[in-house]
């Protein structure tokens, strides 16, 4: 599942949420 939310990972890197979409699933 992926879900546009900033995770403990993709916070610093996906500010905007756009990235956290693939940086949230690494975690």
């Amino acid at each position: 599942m992926f879900i546009k939310r900033p995770s403990n990972t993709g916070s610093a890197s996906a500010k905007n949420g756009e990235s956290a979409v693939f940086l949230f699933y690494e975690n």
